[in-house]
């Protein structure tokens, strides 16, 4: 998927080439879309298709009044040709390419990279913003604030470490640490993804030994945007079990289906029942709505490959261990570039794989335009219960979509753009390059974007930072005069 050894050594086995490779799939994806022509484009289509019809008719009837006047073909042919060149503007095309090359550098002054001239005066013709949250509109610097198990909720900070640690909360700490790729650099912090540097950081709060030196990894499944959950499974050296043990972390949906007990010690692992799995999933929510992210973790015996099925149930039996819940802070500036943004009724729409309630509360925050309660959220689940005519006519009063994958991201750009909006969207991964080349401005991260996404997107922001996209719209809406500019100084230009 776009990603490149940094260091190491390993054996790689070719399990598919061309198409049927994951950059292939993404580029047929993408070879499927078509490009979308920016507004200044369509206008000068039409500029010119009226012009012609213009100048003909004119050519038409000086002609016609020619013959009436019993003039020669050839004169007439002379005027008619004189007419025709005169009414093309051959300095338009040079002073529209000057005025939007200016734009560019203007632009690319602000941190914001313009790779397509038209993008520029396209930007300020739009109408709807989509947005990712986790580092466009958030740091995307994860902290864990609270752990939850069943018999208890800490909450703690780096200065405040709990004093007592139940088994509970060590075996959640300890699935956090096992199901885990990030590492620890040379200069002595962690690395990796936002969220498992966020969870290893928490072995370091308690003081706990990193145990992976100690546990054989034999079998991964990565985490994806589909089954939001990742699994490992392999054999701990300190344990006297030599069964394979599994291990799992992802959305707490995804990990309660596929347990049937909950811990308490290691003497007691209870059955998990309706009213806990309700008591469970009520916590989570209420953590949620305070704008932190929650990771379930939960353990087994049996291989990782045993539970990769997405539909509940899919696997085998887990242990429910815990969850433990992030913090993401928004980033600085975003809340007051949103509010300009929708002061200028541009309608900013939030995408996330978050869980609704902690979507809605970092929307509330950034000051997105909500309703009450979650009628201005829908979840992927929604989405995929709508037909297309329904999530068309409900898609205008909604600024949250949460727990979304990347192929419904195509969905609310094609229903934005059929209600006759002019869509801006953001996006840095691989899967999100069909969305960027769908929507009329697709803008990409300079820093954290892949080259996929970057190859795909019309703009790209240098610093990953929502708030630069403000200055870009403001550059855009005053090049978007160059339309009504070229028609008022035709008459001036030879």
């Amino acid at each position: 998927m776009g990603t490149l050894v940094k260091s190491g050594h390993g054996s790689g086995v070719v399990v598919a080439t061309g198409s049927k490779t994951e950059f292939g799939v993404i580029f047929s994806m993408m070879q499927d879309v078509e490009e979308k022509r920016t507004p200044l484009q369509i206008s000068m289509d039409e500029l010119a298709k009226k012009l012609s019809i213009i100048s003909f008719g004119i050519i038409g009837i000086i002609i016609l009044i020619g013959v009436f006047q019993k003039r020669s073909w050839l004169e007439m042919f002379t005027i008619g040709v004189s007419l025709a060149v005169a009414a093309i503007p051959e300095g338009l095309p040079i002073v529209t390419t000057v005025t939007l090359a200016l734009g560019v550098l203007r632009m690319s002054n602000r941190k914001a990279i313009v790779k397509k001239l038209p993008s520029v005066e396209a930007l300020g013709s739009v109408s709807v913003i989509c947005s990712d949250k986790t580092g466009t509109l958030t740091k995307n610097e994860m902290t864990v604030t609270t752990i939850y198990t069943v018999d208890e909720t800490t909450v703690f900070d780096d200065h405040h470490p709990p004093r007592d640690v139940s088994p509970a909360l060590r075996k959640t700490v300890q699935i956090g640490n096992l199901c885990n790729n990030s590492f620890e650099n040379e200069f002595g912090l962690n690395v990796g993804q936002a969220t498992d540097v966020a969870i290893l950081n928490v072995l370091k709060v308690f003081g706990f030994e990193d145990q992976r030196s100690k546990f054989e990894r034999m079998v991964e499944v990565p985490f994806s945007s589909d089954a939001k959950y990742m699994a490992v499974s392999g054999k701990l050296s300190s344990s006297s079990d030599a069964q394979e043990l599994v291990y799992l972390k992802g959305s707490i949906e995804a990990v309660l289906d596929r347990c049937r007990f909950y811990y308490l010690s290691d003497s007691s692992t209870p059955s998990l029942d309706a009213t806990v799995k309700s008591a469970i999933l009520n916590k989570a929510s209420e953590i949620a709505s305070k704008g932190l992210r929650v990771v379930a973790m939960a353990y087994g015996i049996g291989s990782a490959t045993d539970f990769e099925s997405p539909s509940p149930g899919g696997g085998g039996e887990l242990v429910f261990a815990g969850f433990q819940a992030m913090l993401d802070p928004p980033r600085k500036g975003v809340a007051d570039a949103i509010a300009h943004l929708q002061l200028a009724r541009i309608h900013v729409v939030m995408i996330t794989g978050d869980a609704e309630q902690t979507a809605i509360s970092i929307a509330r925050t950034l000051g997105l335009k909500m309703q009450p309660g979650s009628a201005s959220c829908l979840t992927g689940r929604d989405l995929d219960g709508m037909s297309e005519r329904q999530f068309q006519e409900k898609v205008g009063g909604i600024s949250v979509f949460a727990r979304v994958t990347p192929k419904h991201k195509m969905m609310i750009i094609s229903a934005f753009q059929k209600n006759g909006e002019v869509v801006a969207m953001t996006g840095d991964g691989v899967n999100d390059a069909p969305a960027l080349k769908m929507a009329e401005i697709g803008i990409s991260m300079g820093k954290s974007g892949t080259d996929v996404a970057k190859e795909a997107a019309d703009v790209i922001l240098v610093d990953d930072n929502f708030a630069t996209i403000l200055p870009a719209v403001e550059e855009g809406q005053l090049l978007s005069f160059c339309r009504a500019f070229s028609v008022h100084l035709m008459p001036l230009l030879p």
